[in-house]
């Protein structure tokens, strides 16, 4: 699956948050999940990502 990314829109394209062509980042989905009981939220699947140029 692909997404188009424009890294000249901020937050990808300037300061520390900068998404550079060959870096890689983490990311993991925090929700709310009320029905589900316990503590009424859950965390999904990490998922890495690898931008290239």
């Amino acid at each position: 699956m692909g997404f188009a990314l424009n890294f000249t829109a901020p937050p990808a394209g300037s300061g520390l948050g900068a998404i550079t062509p060959g870096s890689t980042w983490y990311f993991q989905f925090w929700y709310r999940d009320p029905l589900g009981g316990g503590p009424a939220f859950n965390l999904s699947d990490g998922m890495m990502a690898t931008f290239c140029p």
